[in-house]
């Protein structure tokens, strides 16, 4: 059951990236997909940390993901999702929080040299690079620590 809530969370985000369609609204689709990522999240909680980092990671793409879903489109549920600039940017620190927790799982599981590592690593990157686009004025501090990750 938890395998394919998560594969059912990771496919509803990528369905709200696509927007509104007739039968599911963006705004519902990342609902649902919260509500099935974090049951599989409290099943999954005494697991290995490899499978463990698959689960934390997907959390932290649906809250990266909505972080992004700005959308000016008329009757678009996207601008129920993000309202503005100040929850973009809490929806971007629970996402870095959940890749913090997959990093932390992939190090354990494979080493810091491991390529899933790598890749959560430039996922934290990509988390701040994007923070700095926010108009909140801390863009300088966001692009230096997504530096830090790249590097």
């Amino acid at each position: 059951l938890a395998s394919a809530l998560l594969l059912r969370g990771r496919s509803l985000c990528n369905f709200a990236l696509d927007g509104d369609s007739k039968e599911v609204k963006a705004r519902g689709a990342f609902e649902d997909a919260e509500a099935d990522l974090m049951r599989c999240a409290g099943m999954m909680g005494g697991a290995p940390p490899g499978k463990l980092a698959k689960v934390h990671m997907s959390v932290g793409y649906l809250h990266y993901c909505k972080a992004g879903c700005t959308s000016n489109a008329e009757g678009s549920s996207m601008r129920e999702v993000i309202t503005g600039p100040e929850v973009a940017k809490e929806s971007y620190l629970e996402a870095e929080r959940w890749y913090r927790k997959s990093l932390d799982s992939h190090i354990e599981h494979g080493g810091e040299a491991h390529e899933d590592s790598i890749r959560m690593m430039c996922n934290l990157g990509l988390v701040h690079n994007s923070m700095a686009r926010l108009p909140l004025g801390n863009c300088l501090a966001s692009l230096a620590e997504a530096k830090k990750w790249y590097e």
